[in-house]
């Protein structure tokens, strides 16, 4: 399943492999079971990622866990955290559509100029201060 889907685990930074000396310094700072001490890596995914993984699974214990802990989470929130959540995810979306068209108009027509310049510039614009003051 992470296979399928790495683009959205990696998209949300939910996702991160351990390889040679990062992977090393791991290991000598954590127990593993037996058969992970001789892994040549490992995947690591954080709690939003294993309730992502949650959602994408249909048929397993774990995923029916994941979508009833989600479910009890959504029934005790209070309205206030429900519309942050909702608020959040509107927000990154957007966020990412002006990365992607920063991304787009930066390769095409301005060389030399960076992409802070670009996000401080609507964020000057949007909010009257710099991405370090918001």
């Amino acid at each position: 399943m992470i296979k399928r889907q790495r683009d959205e685990f990696n998209e949300y930074g939910e996702i991160r492999i351990l390889k040679g000396k990062v992977l090393k310094d791991f290991k000598g700072q954590v127990q593993l079971e037996p058969e992970l001490k001789t892994a040549p890596s490992l995947t690591l995914v954080n709690r939003r990622g294993l309730l992502r993984l949650g959602m994408l699974l249909t048929e397993s214990e774990v995923a029916k866990t994941v979508r009833n802990y989600l479910l009890n989470i959504e029934e005790v929130s209070d309205k206030e955290q429900r519309l942050w959540a909702v608020e959040r995810e509107i927000s990154k979306r957007e966020r990412r559509r002006l990365t992607d068209a920063i991304k787009l108009y930066e390769g095409k027509s301005i060389k030399g100029h960076e992409y802070v310049t670009f996000t401080n510039l609507v964020y000057k614009v949007l909010f009257d201060c710099n991405v370090t003051q918001l």
